[in-house]
Parts: structure tokens; sequence; C-alpha cells
């Protein structure tokens, strides 16, 4: 820990850790610190991170370009596809409050070991949307792009394979000669990994058809230059593409793929967005949204994603009811945060559907917690079922945009339990006693320093040392 005179200071409450992993694999490091500024009782928040190689064991140290390697100045960075090059590389990273003079303090180093891959790629799953001419296979790991968009290694029962095409690091995208049959099994054969182990041969799993709707909303024909698509890769892993003017305004113009949704019942999404991409505009955008009709312009609601090379920010919109006036639009709510990196986790929830209010939340540690960013209420009381889904637009209409999404899910919404935390003194003894119902207990020196899992289960006593303080809360993840 370092403070200043100055009153900045900073501290590093958990160092990296050794990292070990197969080649061509996405990997991490991270540094938890804390820190900032403080004067006459306020106290400003803040740090910078700048992380570092070394590629002769410590002898010498470069600074990764952040331009490059955008988690550079960060607290978490993160490595695409290491190769055996990198194998005993080390990391380390400079920590410096935001404001004041305190010096950068800096982590210990974390070795990162590269193992020779020889372990074949094997399917996670598959799947299509009823009605749509394209199906979606997901393997365990990156895969050749050459072999993985050879349309012969892959045969569906009751259809056939015209064209694959890579849509992500894991995931292709099959276009069918006809619309997917009700059921079918994929089997794949060929497709290789990015170190070259080839899969099974006859590798097969049953698809999972999900019958949900997708389809273009407001778009012009003839101006708009390709349709948008949604293709069901099963697992809740999916490939959204969408042109259209923006969802804004009176009227939208994107892509929609939907379910109903009773009007009575709350609900939840969740969903680690891989990407976005595409040509469309720096407001092209992709998220959850509930809305009433198809019509353009519906009452919507929308937790929106936007790239991280254009708006580079989470936000929340709304079209209180529907409108044919100009004047009258989506707004937009609550904070914005910033920056997104993908991917990214988030949930988008009715907890009351009685109430009207939908809640947009953003997960920074890979899906562990979530904060909430925005609530809305509707002015006006909705009426009828709800069409739940993805919706994405390039905001241009001579473009598109696409994006892939795993581990999504759309679940009805059951409030956590509270965590009831009590804590108890024996008289006698000094001894005291935590109890809680749910969730990870955590401790700080401080009531606002940085709280750390206490790795105890319920109840937990002890009998604390003359002069010692601790402050304590419950980790509840919503």
């Amino acid at each position: 820990i370092y403070i200043d005179s100055g009153l900045s200071y900073s501290q590093i409450d958990e160092q990296p850790q050794d990292v070990t992993i197969a080649q061509g694999r996405d990997t991490s490091f991270t540094v938890v610190a804390s820190g900032g500024f403080g004067y006459q009782g306020t106290t400003l928040p803040g740090l910078t991170y700048q992380w570092e190689v070394s590629t002769d064991g410590g002898a010498s140290w470069t600074a990764i370009d952040g331009a490059t390697v955008p988690s550079a100045t960060t607290a978490t960075l993160s490595l695409t596809a290491v190769t055996l090059s990198q194998d005993g590389d080390q990391y380390r990273c400079q920590v410096a409050p935001v404001v004041g003079t305190a010096p950068a303090l800096t982590s210990a180093a974390a070795t990162l070991t590269v193992s020779q891959d020889d372990v074949p790629p094997t399917l996670v799953s598959a799947g299509a949307v009823a009605g749509t001419t394209t199906a979606g296979v997901v393997f365990d790991e990156k895969v050749d792009q050459t072999s993985a968009e050879t349309a012969g290694n892959y045969q569906i029962s009751g259809a056939t394979v015209s064209a694959a095409t890579l849509v992500g690091p894991s995931f292709v995208e099959l276009t069918l000669g006809a619309t997917a049959p009700a059921s079918f099994t994929v089997t794949v054969n060929n497709v290789t990994d990015v170190a070259g182990n080839p899969i099974a041969a006859g590798s097969s799993m049953a698809a999972e058809v999900l019958d949900w709707t997708s389809e273009d909303i407001g778009l012009n024909v003839g101006t708009d230059p390709l349709p948008g698509l949604a293709t069901y890769g099963g697992n809740g892993s999916w490939h959204v593409v969408g042109g259209g003017n923006d969802i804004w305004g009176a009227n939208d113009a994107f892509h929609f793929v939907y379910t109903t949704w009773p009007a009575d019942t709350p609900f939840e999404f969740t969903m680690q967005v891989e990407s976005l991409t595409g040509s469309g505009s720096t407001w092209a955008k992709v998220g959850a949204m509930a809305r009433i009709s198809n019509s353009p312009d519906s009452f919507e609601t929308m937790q929106v994603l936007t790239k991280s090379d254009g708006e580079n920010l989470y936000s929340h919109q709304w079209r209180p009811v529907s409108e044919t006036d100009l004047n009258s639009g989506s707004l937009p709510g609550g904070d914005r945060p910033t920056p997104i990196e993908y991917p990214v986790w988030v949930k988008f929830r009715r907890p009351d559907a009685s109430a009207n209010t939908f809640v947009a939340l953003r997960s920074t540690d890979g899906g562990a917690t979530y904060e909430q960013y925005s609530e809305y209420t509707t002015v006006d009381p909705l009426w009828g079922d709800l069409l739940l889904g993805i919706a994405i637009t390039s905001h241009e209409a001579a473009s598109v945009s696409q994006s892939v999404i795993h581990n999504f899910s759309l679940v009805e919404y059951t409030p956590p339990v509270g965590a009831n935390l009590t804590i108890s003194e024996d008289p006698a003894t000094g001894e005291i006693t935590i109890a809680w119902d749910v969730g990870t207990l955590q401790s700080s020196p401080t009531v606002d320093g940085t709280y750390t899992d206490v790795g105890a289960t319920s109840p937990l006593s002890f009998t604390p040392a003359a002069g010692a303080s601790a402050y304590f809360q419950v980790l509840v993840t919503p």
C-alpha cells in the first residue's frame, strides 16, 4: 500500500495468478486493487492500470499497447488464441491513482504456460429456428476456418447443406436447401481446431429446434440491402443479423427474433454477447427487447449494447406508448456505462409483472455478479402478452450488423431470497457468531474498503483479538 502527502493512495489486494492453458485458447490475468484520492472527508476513487509483458524471464519489461489490446489498461488483461511462442511469458501490472502523486505500484509477475494442444474439438450443440433456412453448430473450442467452412463436412438429416460460414470462433452457420426440419441430427467430419486436430469421425448431435419467430420489422423493401436473419445454435447460442435505420424515434427498423410471453409472468433475460460487428454506424445496437406488437411504432423497451469501436456504451431505451408523432419516441434511461469490452454478460428483467418496471443489469466479472444500471416504469399500464426476444439494427439502411451470443436464457423471474445477516456476541466469552441464510460472506478492515470472501459457511464463530475491527457483508447474486 502507498499513501502520499496529497492523500492519494493505492494498494494491490490480489496479485495476478499463473495460468496454464492449451494453445489456441483464450485466457486472462487479473489484478485486484483499491485506491483513490481523499481530501477533507471526500474520496475520489479511481485507478489506472498498465499491463506489461516480459519475454526473457523478467529481465526486461514492455508495456502492452492499449490501442491494440484494449484490456491492457484495465484490471483484467485478456489474451486471445495464445500460441506456443508465448509459453513462459510473464505478465505484471502497474497500478496508480487517477488523481494525486502516489507512484505506480507493481504487481507480482504471473507466468503463462502454453501447452501443445492435442485434444480434438467436440460438438457442444446444434439448433435452428423453426421455419428458417439456416442451422447452427457450436464446437467446444476455436476451429480452423477452412475446414469449418467446407459445406461437405456437414450432413443434416432431412435437409441439404449448401454453405457453411464461421460466424464466431466456435460457431458455424449452415445454409440449408430448404427450411429446417422439425427435428434433425447434424453429423460432422473433418473439421479441425486451430492446432490441426480433427474432430472424431462421424460426430453427431440432435439439434434443438426453437419455435420462435424471426422477422424484419419496419424495413423498406428495395432500400435496405439485405434481410436480417437469426440462426440458433442450440444451448443458448445465437447468430443474429440486422439492418434498418434504427430502433428509435416514432418507428423502428430492425430484425427481431422473439417468442410470445404471458402478460402476467415476470421474466429475466441472461446472455453473454460475444461480439457486435458489421458495417453499421457507431449506433448499431443489439440487445434483449420487450414490445407489444411487431408494428414499427409499438411500445418497446430494450437493453442496448453498442459496438466497442462505435458508441462503446451500454444503454436502456423505451417508447412509452405506440406513437405516430415524431416528437415522441424512445428515451435513454439511467446511466450509460462505458466501455464495452466484448464478450460481456448482461441481464434484462421485468421483476414484477404487475408493476410494469423493466431493469437493465451488467456484469464486470464474467457473469458471477451483476449491477443494475437502469430502471424504467411504464407511464401507461401494459395490456396483453409481450413479444420478448433479441433485437438488432445497423442504424444505417445501407448496411447490416451482426452479433454472436452464447449462454442465452429467458426464464420466469424469481426474486432472490434475502441474506438475513445477523451478528451476535456471547457476553461471557466475547465470542462473535455471524449467521446468514444465502450468499457469500465477505469482510473488509474498513467500511468502504475492498471486501473479500471469508470462505466460511454459516454460522461462523470466532473470538476477535483485542482492539481488532472488521466489517462484514453478504454478497447475493441477483
